[in-house]
């Protein structure tokens, strides 16, 4: 997911999201070309009960997924912006499923979910993005 930002002393930003598996082969392969599984899955679960398609909804809070996060003018790790001075000023989220160490977005986030940073798993029961 990629979105613009905007702060409330309107300083323009911009935010990267992408939750997939990774630790899923070298660098120079293909993704499972040498491996059974990746290190980390990085799927959240969702459990819903009772559901009705034509008659219930599915909603995806994206306020509960972006909650807790600083939006932090930053230097970010996509792209070019960390050579990018005018970024220091601009809000930004960064989380391309990798650790918080590299990228701490994706504490947050990956909490919100329901994933664990440690090893890509999941539950349903602390995903707080995904409602029914």
């Amino acid at each position: 997911m990629n979105f613009a930002i905007e702060s409330m002393m309107g300083n323009t930003g911009e935010g990267y999201i992408h939750i997939g598996s990774r630790g899923c082969g070298d660098d120079s392969l293909l993704a499972l070309e040498n491996k059974e599984k990746c290190d980390f899955v990085n799927t959240p679960k969702v459990e819903i009960t009772d559901f009705e398609p034509n008659m219930d909804t599915v909603v995806i809070r994206i306020d509960k997924l972006l909650d807790q996060l600083s939006f932090a003018p930053a230097m970010s790790s996509h792209g070019d912006h960390t050579a990018d001075t005018e970024m220091m000023d601009s809000p930004s989220v960064t989380c391309h499923s990798a650790s918080p160490e590299m990228q701490p977005d994706c504490a947050a986030i990956f909490q919100n979910l329901g994933l664990s940073t440690d090893d890509g798993s999941s539950s349903s029961d602390t995903n707080q993005v995904v409602q029914h």
